[in-house]
Protein backbone atom coordinates (compact mmCIF):
# COMPACT_ATOMS: atom_id res chain seq x y z
CA UNK A 1 0.00 0.00 0.00
CA UNK A 2 1.12 3.56 -0.66
CA UNK A 3 2.25 5.73 2.22
CA UNK A 4 -0.72 7.04 4.15
CA UNK A 5 -0.70 10.29 6.07
CA UNK A 6 -1.63 9.95 9.72
CA UNK A 7 -5.27 11.10 9.95
CA UNK A 8 -5.00 12.64 13.44
CA UNK A 9 -2.74 14.94 15.39
CA UNK A 10 -0.28 13.27 17.75
CA UNK A 11 -0.21 14.24 21.40
CA UNK A 12 0.27 12.46 24.72
CA UNK A 13 0.11 8.65 24.66
CA UNK A 14 -2.47 6.68 26.68
CA UNK A 15 -2.17 2.98 27.40
CA UNK A 16 -4.06 0.68 25.03
CA UNK A 17 -6.31 -0.46 27.91
CA UNK A 18 -7.23 3.16 28.70
CA UNK A 19 -7.88 3.90 25.04
CA UNK A 20 -10.22 0.92 24.69
CA UNK A 21 -12.15 2.10 27.75
CA UNK A 22 -12.45 5.59 26.30
CA UNK A 23 -13.85 4.12 23.08
CA UNK A 24 -17.15 3.46 24.81
CA UNK A 25 -17.80 7.21 25.02
CA UNK A 26 -19.21 8.05 21.58
CA UNK A 27 -18.66 10.54 20.00
CA UNK A 28 -16.48 12.13 22.71
CA UNK A 29 -14.14 9.15 22.51
CA UNK A 30 -13.10 10.09 18.99
CA UNK A 31 -11.72 13.43 20.12
CA UNK A 32 -9.82 11.83 23.00
CA UNK A 33 -8.28 9.24 20.66
CA UNK A 34 -7.21 11.90 18.19
CA UNK A 35 -5.46 13.84 20.95
CA UNK A 36 -3.56 10.87 22.34
CA UNK A 37 -2.41 8.88 19.30
CA UNK A 38 1.35 8.41 18.97
CA UNK A 39 3.63 6.50 16.61
CA UNK A 40 4.00 3.18 18.43
CA UNK A 41 1.95 0.03 19.04
CA UNK A 42 -0.55 1.99 21.12
CA UNK A 43 -0.87 4.37 18.18
CA UNK A 44 -2.24 1.53 16.03
CA UNK A 45 -4.61 0.44 18.78
CA UNK A 46 -5.91 4.00 19.01
CA UNK A 47 -6.28 4.35 15.24
CA UNK A 48 -8.25 1.07 15.14
CA UNK A 49 -10.54 2.24 17.91
CA UNK A 50 -11.18 5.59 16.21
CA UNK A 51 -11.98 3.71 12.99
CA UNK A 52 -14.44 1.44 14.81
CA UNK A 53 -16.20 4.41 16.43
CA UNK A 54 -16.38 6.25 13.11
CA UNK A 55 -17.80 3.13 11.47
CA UNK A 56 -20.37 2.81 14.23
CA UNK A 57 -21.34 6.43 13.61
CA UNK A 58 -21.70 5.82 9.87
CA UNK A 59 -18.67 7.96 8.99
CA UNK A 60 -17.14 5.32 6.75
CA UNK A 61 -14.87 7.55 4.64
CA UNK A 62 -13.13 8.87 7.74
CA UNK A 63 -12.90 5.36 9.21
CA UNK A 64 -11.11 4.19 6.07
CA UNK A 65 -8.34 6.76 6.66
CA UNK A 66 -7.61 5.25 10.08
CA UNK A 67 -7.71 1.65 8.86
CA UNK A 68 -5.26 2.55 6.08
CA UNK A 69 -2.95 4.20 8.58
CA UNK A 70 -2.94 1.09 10.79
CA UNK A 71 -2.36 -1.15 7.78
CA UNK A 72 0.60 1.00 6.77
CA UNK A 73 2.20 0.00 10.08
CA UNK A 74 1.04 -3.64 10.05
CA UNK A 75 -0.13 -4.63 6.55
CA UNK A 76 -0.69 -8.33 7.23
CA UNK A 77 -3.65 -8.08 9.60
CA UNK A 78 -6.57 -9.94 8.00
CA UNK A 79 -9.05 -8.70 10.63
CA UNK A 80 -8.19 -5.08 9.88
CA UNK A 81 -8.38 -5.75 6.13
CA UNK A 82 -11.85 -7.23 6.63
CA UNK A 83 -12.97 -4.08 8.47
CA UNK A 84 -11.49 -1.95 5.70
CA UNK A 85 -13.29 -3.95 3.01
CA UNK A 86 -16.61 -3.65 4.86
CA UNK A 87 -16.16 0.13 5.18
CA UNK A 88 -15.42 0.45 1.46
CA UNK A 89 -18.59 -1.52 0.69
CA UNK A 90 -20.66 0.83 2.83
CA UNK A 91 -19.36 3.82 0.83
CA UNK A 92 -20.22 2.07 -2.43
CA UNK A 93 -16.55 1.77 -3.45
CA UNK A 94 -16.72 -1.86 -4.50
CA UNK A 95 -13.47 -1.73 -6.46
CA UNK A 96 -11.53 -0.77 -3.32
CA UNK A 97 -13.47 -3.38 -1.34
CA UNK A 98 -12.44 -6.07 -3.84
CA UNK A 99 -8.78 -5.03 -3.53
CA UNK A 100 -9.01 -5.29 0.28
CA UNK A 101 -10.66 -8.72 0.09
CA UNK A 102 -8.01 -9.93 -2.35
CA UNK A 103 -5.40 -8.79 0.17
CA UNK A 104 -7.09 -10.91 2.88
CA UNK A 105 -6.62 -14.00 0.71
CA UNK A 106 -2.96 -13.13 0.14
CA UNK A 107 -2.46 -12.82 3.90
CA UNK A 108 -4.47 -15.93 4.78
CA UNK A 109 -4.82 -18.08 1.63
CA UNK A 110 -6.48 -20.98 3.47
CA UNK A 111 -9.34 -18.93 4.90
CA UNK A 112 -12.41 -20.32 3.12
CA UNK A 113 -14.66 -17.49 4.26
CA UNK A 114 -12.36 -14.98 2.54
CA UNK A 115 -12.99 -16.60 -0.85
CA UNK A 116 -16.76 -16.65 -0.32
CA UNK A 117 -16.78 -13.00 0.80
CA UNK A 118 -14.76 -11.93 -2.23
CA UNK A 119 -16.99 -13.93 -4.59
CA UNK A 120 -20.12 -12.46 -2.99
CA UNK A 121 -18.80 -8.96 -3.67
CA UNK A 122 -17.91 -9.81 -7.26
CA UNK A 123 -21.38 -11.29 -7.79
CA UNK A 124 -22.89 -8.07 -6.47
CA UNK A 125 -20.94 -6.21 -9.14
CA UNK A 126 -22.12 -8.63 -11.82
CA UNK A 127 -18.57 -9.93 -12.35
CA UNK A 128 -19.62 -13.55 -12.80
CA UNK A 129 -16.44 -14.75 -14.54
CA UNK A 130 -14.25 -13.32 -11.78
CA UNK A 131 -16.47 -14.91 -9.12
CA UNK A 132 -16.13 -18.30 -10.82
CA UNK A 133 -12.33 -17.90 -10.81
CA UNK A 134 -12.43 -17.25 -7.06
CA UNK A 135 -14.35 -20.47 -6.48
CA UNK A 136 -11.80 -22.31 -8.64
CA UNK A 137 -9.04 -20.93 -6.38
CA UNK A 138 -11.04 -22.07 -3.33
CA UNK A 139 -11.08 -25.58 -4.74
CA UNK A 140 -7.38 -25.61 -5.62
CA UNK A 141 -5.93 -23.88 -2.54
CA UNK A 142 -8.31 -24.99 0.20
CA UNK A 143 -9.26 -28.35 -1.34
CA UNK A 144 -12.89 -27.40 -0.68
CA UNK A 145 -14.53 -29.03 -3.67
CA UNK A 146 -18.06 -29.01 -2.26
CA UNK A 147 -17.85 -25.34 -1.22
CA UNK A 148 -16.45 -24.40 -4.63
CA UNK A 149 -19.17 -26.32 -6.48
CA UNK A 150 -21.97 -24.76 -4.41
CA UNK A 151 -20.46 -21.32 -4.99
CA UNK A 152 -20.47 -21.92 -8.73
CA UNK A 153 -24.11 -23.03 -8.46
CA UNK A 154 -25.00 -19.63 -7.00
CA UNK A 155 -23.38 -17.85 -9.94
CA UNK A 156 -24.98 -20.01 -12.63
CA UNK A 157 -28.43 -19.80 -11.02
CA UNK A 158 -28.13 -16.01 -10.83
CA UNK A 159 -27.34 -15.98 -14.55
CA UNK A 160 -30.31 -18.23 -15.34
CA UNK A 161 -28.03 -21.08 -16.46
CA UNK A 162 -30.15 -23.87 -14.97
CA UNK A 163 -28.63 -26.87 -16.84
CA UNK A 164 -25.13 -25.97 -15.62
CA UNK A 165 -26.39 -25.40 -12.08
CA UNK A 166 -28.21 -28.75 -11.95
CA UNK A 167 -25.13 -30.58 -13.25
CA UNK A 168 -22.98 -29.01 -10.53
CA UNK A 169 -25.55 -29.91 -7.87
CA UNK A 170 -25.44 -33.54 -8.95
CA UNK A 171 -21.65 -33.38 -8.61
CA UNK A 172 -22.05 -32.11 -5.03
CA UNK A 173 -24.43 -34.94 -4.14
CA UNK A 174 -22.10 -37.52 -5.63
CA UNK A 175 -19.53 -36.37 -3.05
CA UNK A 176 -21.90 -35.56 -0.18
CA UNK A 177 -25.27 -37.36 -0.65
CA UNK A 178 -26.81 -35.62 2.37
CA UNK A 179 -25.79 -32.06 1.55
CA UNK A 180 -28.93 -30.16 2.55
CA UNK A 181 -28.41 -27.13 0.31
CA UNK A 182 -27.74 -29.28 -2.75
CA UNK A 183 -30.74 -31.55 -2.11
CA UNK A 184 -33.06 -28.57 -1.76
CA UNK A 185 -31.72 -26.65 -4.77
CA UNK A 186 -31.70 -29.68 -7.09
CA UNK A 187 -35.23 -30.65 -6.03
CA UNK A 188 -36.32 -27.16 -7.07
CA UNK A 189 -34.46 -27.12 -10.40
CA UNK A 190 -34.66 -30.70 -11.62
CA UNK A 191 -36.96 -31.39 -14.55
CA UNK A 192 -36.90 -35.15 -13.99
CA UNK A 193 -39.92 -36.52 -12.06
CA UNK A 194 -38.03 -39.63 -10.95
CA UNK A 195 -35.03 -37.61 -9.73
CA UNK A 196 -37.36 -35.16 -7.97
CA UNK A 197 -39.12 -38.03 -6.17
CA UNK A 198 -35.80 -39.56 -5.11
CA UNK A 199 -34.60 -36.20 -3.77
CA UNK A 200 -37.91 -35.63 -1.98
CA UNK A 201 -37.68 -39.02 -0.29
CA UNK A 202 -34.18 -38.20 0.94
CA UNK A 203 -35.29 -34.81 2.22
CA UNK A 204 -38.23 -36.39 4.07
CA UNK A 205 -35.88 -38.95 5.61
CA UNK A 206 -33.58 -36.21 6.90
CA UNK A 207 -36.54 -34.10 8.06
CA UNK A 208 -37.76 -36.99 10.23
CA UNK A 209 -34.27 -37.83 11.52
CA UNK A 210 -33.97 -36.66 15.15
CA UNK A 211 -30.26 -36.02 14.65
CA UNK A 212 -30.79 -33.50 11.85
CA UNK A 213 -29.88 -30.03 13.12
CA UNK A 214 -32.55 -27.29 13.45
CA UNK A 215 -30.78 -25.18 10.80
CA UNK A 216 -30.84 -28.07 8.35
CA UNK A 217 -34.48 -28.80 9.13
CA UNK A 218 -35.38 -25.19 8.34
CA UNK A 219 -33.94 -25.54 4.83
CA UNK A 220 -35.61 -28.92 4.40
CA UNK A 221 -38.98 -27.72 5.69
CA UNK A 222 -39.31 -24.81 3.29
CA UNK A 223 -38.18 -27.07 0.45
CA UNK A 224 -40.61 -29.87 1.28
CA UNK A 225 -43.43 -27.34 1.58
CA UNK A 226 -42.58 -25.99 -1.86
CA UNK A 227 -42.56 -29.51 -3.34
CA UNK A 228 -45.92 -30.36 -1.75
CA UNK A 229 -47.38 -27.14 -3.19
CA UNK A 230 -46.11 -28.04 -6.66
CA UNK A 231 -47.93 -31.37 -6.29
CA UNK A 232 -51.12 -29.55 -5.21
CA UNK A 233 -50.93 -31.06 -1.72
CA UNK A 234 -51.69 -27.73 -0.09
CA UNK A 235 -52.63 -29.03 3.34
CA UNK A 236 -49.32 -30.90 3.59
CA UNK A 237 -47.46 -27.86 2.25
CA UNK A 238 -48.92 -25.59 4.94
CA UNK A 239 -48.03 -28.16 7.61
CA UNK A 240 -44.39 -27.96 6.52
CA UNK A 241 -44.44 -24.16 6.34
CA UNK A 242 -45.96 -23.80 9.81
CA UNK A 243 -43.62 -26.31 11.43
CA UNK A 244 -40.60 -24.71 9.78
CA UNK A 245 -41.59 -21.23 10.91
CA UNK A 246 -42.01 -22.56 14.46
CA UNK A 247 -38.43 -23.84 14.20
CA UNK A 248 -37.39 -20.36 13.11
CA UNK A 249 -39.17 -18.82 16.12
CA UNK A 250 -37.46 -21.31 18.44
CA UNK A 251 -34.10 -20.34 16.92
CA UNK A 252 -34.50 -16.56 16.63
CA UNK A 253 -37.60 -15.60 18.59
CA UNK A 254 -40.69 -13.75 17.35
CA UNK A 255 -40.88 -9.98 17.22
CA UNK A 256 -44.46 -8.78 16.98
CA UNK A 257 -43.05 -5.50 15.61
CA UNK A 258 -45.12 -3.32 17.91
CA UNK A 259 -42.40 -0.71 17.32
CA UNK A 260 -43.53 -0.67 13.67
CA UNK A 261 -46.90 0.75 14.74
CA UNK A 262 -45.12 3.36 16.85
CA UNK A 263 -42.83 4.30 13.96
CA UNK A 264 -45.72 4.64 11.53
CA UNK A 265 -47.68 6.76 13.99
CA UNK A 266 -44.77 9.13 14.64
CA UNK A 267 -43.85 9.31 10.95
CA UNK A 268 -47.38 10.31 9.97
CA UNK A 269 -47.47 12.85 12.78
CA UNK A 270 -44.12 14.39 11.82
CA UNK A 271 -44.51 14.50 8.03
CA UNK A 272 -48.14 15.52 8.31
CA UNK A 273 -47.34 18.43 10.60
CA UNK A 274 -47.41 22.01 9.32
CA UNK A 275 -44.19 22.53 11.29
CA UNK A 276 -42.40 20.14 8.92
CA UNK A 277 -40.96 22.53 6.38
CA UNK A 278 -40.54 20.88 3.00
CA UNK A 279 -37.67 22.98 1.69
CA UNK A 280 -36.94 23.05 -2.01
CA UNK A 281 -33.41 21.86 -2.72
CA UNK A 282 -31.54 21.54 -6.00
CA UNK A 283 -31.20 18.25 -7.84
CA UNK A 284 -28.18 16.27 -6.64
CA UNK A 285 -26.31 16.18 -9.96
CA UNK A 286 -27.26 14.51 -13.22
CA UNK A 287 -28.03 11.02 -11.88
CA UNK A 288 -31.60 9.86 -11.28
CA UNK A 289 -32.15 7.26 -8.54
CA UNK A 290 -35.18 5.04 -9.10
CA UNK A 291 -36.38 3.46 -5.86
CA UNK A 292 -38.39 0.27 -6.42
CA UNK A 293 -40.05 -0.60 -3.15
CA UNK A 294 -42.97 -2.29 -1.41
CA UNK A 295 -43.42 -5.41 0.67
CA UNK A 296 -41.04 -8.33 0.03
CA UNK A 297 -42.41 -10.84 -2.50
CA UNK A 298 -44.55 -8.17 -4.15
CA UNK A 299 -42.73 -8.14 -7.51
CA UNK A 300 -39.93 -5.63 -6.90
CA UNK A 301 -37.27 -7.96 -8.35
CA UNK A 302 -39.32 -8.47 -11.50
CA UNK A 303 -39.80 -4.72 -11.96
CA UNK A 304 -36.10 -4.05 -11.51
CA UNK A 305 -35.25 -6.80 -14.00
CA UNK A 306 -37.53 -5.09 -16.53
CA UNK A 307 -35.92 -1.70 -15.88
CA UNK A 308 -32.44 -3.24 -16.13
CA UNK A 309 -33.00 -3.93 -19.82
CA UNK A 310 -33.37 -0.22 -20.57
CA UNK A 311 -30.29 1.33 -22.16
CA UNK A 312 -30.32 4.31 -19.78
CA UNK A 313 -30.74 2.37 -16.52
CA UNK A 314 -28.15 0.65 -14.34
CA UNK A 315 -29.65 -1.91 -11.95
CA UNK A 316 -28.26 -1.47 -8.44
CA UNK A 317 -30.10 -4.28 -6.65
CA UNK A 318 -30.87 -4.11 -2.94
CA UNK A 319 -28.71 -1.35 -1.49
CA UNK A 320 -28.56 -0.33 2.16
CA UNK A 321 -27.24 3.21 1.68
CA UNK A 322 -30.48 4.97 2.62
CA UNK A 323 -30.80 2.89 5.79
CA UNK A 324 -27.16 3.65 6.62
CA UNK A 325 -27.97 7.36 6.43
CA UNK A 326 -31.09 6.92 8.56
CA UNK A 327 -28.99 5.09 11.15
CA UNK A 328 -26.49 7.96 11.18
CA UNK A 329 -29.30 10.50 11.67
CA UNK A 330 -30.75 8.38 14.49
CA UNK A 331 -27.42 8.41 16.33
CA UNK A 332 -27.26 12.18 16.07
CA UNK A 333 -30.87 12.42 17.27
CA UNK A 334 -30.09 10.24 20.27
CA UNK A 335 -27.15 12.45 21.24
CA UNK A 336 -29.48 15.45 21.03
CA UNK A 337 -32.10 13.65 23.15
CA UNK A 338 -34.69 13.55 20.40
CA UNK A 339 -35.89 10.82 18.04
CA UNK A 340 -36.12 9.95 14.38
CA UNK A 341 -37.96 11.12 12.34
CA UNK A 342 -38.99 13.93 14.72
CA UNK A 343 -35.45 15.33 14.59
CA UNK A 344 -35.94 16.15 10.89
CA UNK A 345 -38.30 18.97 11.85
CA UNK A 346 -35.25 21.04 12.85
CA UNK A 347 -33.31 20.30 9.64
CA UNK A 348 -32.85 22.90 6.93
CA UNK A 349 -32.31 22.65 3.20
CA UNK A 350 -28.51 22.51 3.59
CA UNK A 351 -28.71 19.44 5.81
CA UNK A 352 -31.19 17.69 3.53
CA UNK A 353 -29.03 18.53 0.52
CA UNK A 354 -25.95 17.07 2.24
CA UNK A 355 -27.77 13.80 2.97
CA UNK A 356 -28.86 13.55 -0.66
CA UNK A 357 -25.35 14.18 -1.96
CA UNK A 358 -23.95 11.50 0.34
CA UNK A 359 -26.50 9.02 -0.97
CA UNK A 360 -25.67 9.80 -4.61
CA UNK A 361 -21.93 9.53 -3.91
CA UNK A 362 -22.42 6.08 -2.40
CA UNK A 363 -25.25 4.52 -4.38
CA UNK A 364 -24.38 6.05 -7.75
CA UNK A 365 -20.66 5.42 -7.49
CA UNK A 366 -20.63 2.39 -9.78
CA UNK A 367 -23.63 3.29 -11.94
CA UNK A 368 -22.86 3.22 -15.66
CA UNK A 369 -26.00 5.05 -16.81
CA UNK A 370 -27.80 8.29 -15.99
CA UNK A 371 -30.44 6.43 -13.96
CA UNK A 372 -29.87 3.67 -11.42
CA UNK A 373 -32.22 1.53 -9.37
CA UNK A 374 -32.30 0.73 -5.68
CA UNK A 375 -34.81 -2.05 -5.10
CA UNK A 376 -34.53 -2.59 -1.36
CA UNK A 377 -38.24 -3.24 -0.60
CA UNK A 378 -38.19 -1.78 2.90
CA UNK A 379 -37.26 1.65 1.64
CA UNK A 380 -40.99 2.23 1.91
CA UNK A 381 -40.09 3.23 5.48
CA UNK A 382 -37.81 5.98 4.14
CA UNK A 383 -39.97 7.66 1.50
CA UNK A 384 -40.22 10.88 3.49
CA UNK A 385 -36.45 11.24 3.73
CA UNK A 386 -36.05 10.30 0.07
CA UNK A 387 -38.55 12.98 -0.94
CA UNK A 388 -36.78 15.63 1.15
CA UNK A 389 -33.21 14.86 0.12
CA UNK A 390 -33.43 13.64 -3.49
CA UNK A 391 -35.73 15.89 -5.52
CA UNK A 392 -34.80 14.11 -8.76
CA UNK A 393 -35.56 10.63 -7.39
CA UNK A 394 -38.41 8.55 -8.78
CA UNK A 395 -40.26 6.13 -6.49
CA UNK A 396 -41.96 3.04 -7.89
CA UNK A 397 -44.31 1.36 -5.42
CA UNK A 398 -44.99 -2.27 -6.35
CA UNK A 399 -48.11 -3.72 -4.76
CA UNK A 400 -49.50 -7.24 -4.96
CA UNK A 401 -52.62 -8.83 -3.48
CA UNK A 402 -51.97 -8.73 0.30
CA UNK A 403 -52.88 -12.39 0.84
CA UNK A 404 -50.63 -13.57 -1.99
CA UNK A 405 -47.84 -11.31 -0.68
CA UNK A 406 -48.05 -12.45 2.92
CA UNK A 407 -48.40 -16.13 2.00
CA UNK A 408 -45.31 -15.91 -0.20
CA UNK A 409 -43.35 -14.33 2.66
CA UNK A 410 -44.51 -17.06 5.05
CA UNK A 411 -43.36 -19.77 2.62
CA UNK A 412 -39.80 -18.47 2.25
CA UNK A 413 -36.68 -18.43 4.37
CA UNK A 414 -36.04 -14.78 5.27
CA UNK A 415 -33.29 -13.39 7.48
CA UNK A 416 -33.80 -12.60 11.15
CA UNK A 417 -34.54 -8.98 10.20
CA UNK A 418 -37.91 -10.26 8.94
CA UNK A 419 -38.97 -12.00 12.13
CA UNK A 420 -42.57 -10.89 11.49
CA UNK A 421 -42.54 -13.40 8.61
CA UNK A 422 -42.67 -16.41 10.97
CA UNK A 423 -46.20 -15.96 12.27
CA UNK A 424 -49.36 -15.34 10.23
CA UNK A 425 -50.94 -12.97 12.73
CA UNK A 426 -47.73 -10.93 13.18
CA UNK A 427 -47.36 -10.88 9.40
CA UNK A 428 -50.87 -9.49 8.99
CA UNK A 429 -50.21 -6.75 11.54
CA UNK A 430 -46.97 -5.80 9.79
CA UNK A 431 -48.70 -5.62 6.41
CA UNK A 432 -51.44 -3.45 7.91
CA UNK A 433 -48.84 -0.98 9.21
CA UNK A 434 -47.10 -0.98 5.80
CA UNK A 435 -50.37 -0.18 4.03
CA UNK A 436 -51.20 2.59 6.48
CA UNK A 437 -47.81 4.18 5.87
CA UNK A 438 -48.03 3.82 2.08
CA UNK A 439 -51.50 5.36 2.06
CA UNK A 440 -50.04 8.34 3.92
CA UNK A 441 -47.01 8.71 1.62
CA UNK A 442 -49.26 8.56 -1.45
CA UNK A 443 -51.35 11.41 -0.06
CA UNK A 444 -48.38 13.41 1.20
CA UNK A 445 -46.17 13.11 -1.90
CA UNK A 446 -48.57 12.24 -4.73
CA UNK A 447 -46.29 13.49 -7.52
CA UNK A 448 -43.29 11.51 -6.26
CA UNK A 449 -44.79 8.00 -6.31
CA UNK A 450 -45.95 5.74 -9.11
CA UNK A 451 -47.93 2.60 -8.33
CA UNK A 452 -47.47 -0.70 -10.18
CA UNK A 453 -50.07 -3.33 -9.39
CA UNK A 454 -48.46 -6.75 -9.86
CA UNK A 455 -51.66 -8.29 -11.20
CA UNK A 456 -51.98 -5.51 -13.81
CA UNK A 457 -48.34 -5.90 -14.78
CA UNK A 458 -48.74 -9.56 -15.72
CA UNK A 459 -52.06 -8.84 -17.48
CA UNK A 460 -51.08 -5.71 -19.47
CA UNK A 461 -47.27 -5.53 -19.36
CA UNK A 462 -46.71 -3.09 -22.23
CA UNK A 463 -49.13 -0.51 -20.84
CA UNK A 464 -47.92 -0.83 -17.24
CA UNK A 465 -44.21 -0.76 -18.11
CA UNK A 466 -44.64 2.11 -20.55
CA UNK A 467 -46.38 4.22 -17.89
CA UNK A 468 -43.67 3.45 -15.33
CA UNK A 469 -40.87 4.37 -17.76
CA UNK A 470 -42.62 7.60 -18.66
CA UNK A 471 -42.92 8.48 -14.97
CA UNK A 472 -39.15 8.05 -14.68
CA UNK A 473 -38.48 10.24 -17.72
CA UNK A 474 -37.47 7.29 -19.89
CA UNK A 475 -38.52 6.44 -23.44
CA UNK A 476 -40.09 3.11 -24.31
CA UNK A 477 -37.65 0.38 -25.39
CA UNK A 478 -38.91 -2.98 -26.66
CA UNK A 479 -36.18 -4.95 -24.89
CA UNK A 480 -37.70 -4.09 -21.51
CA UNK A 481 -40.25 -6.87 -22.02
CA UNK A 482 -37.48 -9.36 -22.87
CA UNK A 483 -36.08 -9.31 -19.34
CA UNK A 484 -36.04 -13.12 -18.92
CA UNK A 485 -32.91 -13.47 -21.05
CA UNK A 486 -31.07 -10.63 -19.35
CA UNK A 487 -27.36 -11.33 -18.75
CA UNK A 488 -27.73 -9.52 -15.43
CA UNK A 489 -27.34 -11.63 -12.30
CA UNK A 490 -30.47 -11.92 -10.14
CA UNK A 491 -29.63 -12.26 -6.45
CA UNK A 492 -32.91 -12.49 -4.54
CA UNK A 493 -35.41 -15.21 -3.65
CA UNK A 494 -37.05 -14.51 -7.01
CA UNK A 495 -33.99 -15.77 -8.89
CA UNK A 496 -36.01 -18.43 -10.74
CA UNK A 497 -39.18 -16.42 -11.35
CA UNK A 498 -37.40 -13.55 -13.13
CA UNK A 499 -36.08 -16.02 -15.72
CA UNK A 500 -39.62 -16.88 -16.80
CA UNK A 501 -41.90 -14.92 -19.16
CA UNK A 502 -44.59 -12.83 -17.50
CA UNK A 503 -47.43 -15.02 -16.30
CA UNK A 504 -50.19 -15.03 -13.73
CA UNK A 505 -49.41 -18.42 -12.22
CA UNK A 506 -48.96 -16.99 -8.73
CA UNK A 507 -52.00 -14.69 -8.84
CA UNK A 508 -54.64 -15.79 -6.33
CA UNK A 509 -52.60 -18.72 -5.02
CA UNK A 510 -53.75 -17.85 -1.49
CA UNK A 511 -57.15 -19.37 -2.28
CA UNK A 512 -55.57 -22.83 -2.06
CA UNK A 513 -54.84 -22.10 1.62
CA UNK A 514 -57.91 -20.08 2.58
CA UNK A 515 -58.85 -22.26 5.56
CA UNK A 516 -55.31 -22.14 6.98
CA UNK A 517 -55.00 -18.35 6.61
CA UNK A 518 -57.74 -17.30 9.03
CA UNK A 519 -55.31 -15.67 11.48
CA UNK A 520 -53.73 -13.67 8.63
CA UNK A 521 -57.06 -12.66 7.10
CA UNK A 522 -58.33 -11.45 10.49
CA UNK A 523 -55.42 -8.98 10.76
CA UNK A 524 -55.42 -7.60 7.22
CA UNK A 525 -57.34 -4.41 6.40
CA UNK A 526 -60.26 -4.35 3.94
CA UNK A 527 -61.27 -7.92 4.65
Amino acid sequence: MSSTKHPATTQTCYSSEKLVCLAADVPEGIGIFKQHINNDVTDIVAADEVAKILTKCGQYAQAIEYYLYSLEQKPDCSVRLELLAAAHERTGDYIAAVIARQAIIRVNPRCRAAYHNLARLLIRQGRSDDALKVFQELQEVCKDLVGALLGRVVVHRALGQTPTATSLLRDVLSIDPENIDALDALAELSGSPSEKRRLTNKMEELWNDKYTSPDAKIVLGYGLGRIAEEESEHSLAMTYFKKTNLLQIAQCGLDNHSHMDDYVKETIEVFGSKKMAISEIADQGQMTPIFILGMPRSGTTLVEQIFSKHSEVCAGGEQTHMFDLVEQIMRRAKSEETSYPRCLMSYGSDEFSSIGKTFINRAGRTASARAFTDKLPHNFLNIGLIALTLPQARIIHVRRNPLDTCLSIFKNNFSTFHSYARDLRALGKYYRAYQQLMDFWTTRFPARLHLIEYEELVKRPMEVVSNALRFCGLEWEDQCLHYANSPRMARTLSVNQVRQPLNGNSVGIWRNYKQQLVALIDELPDK
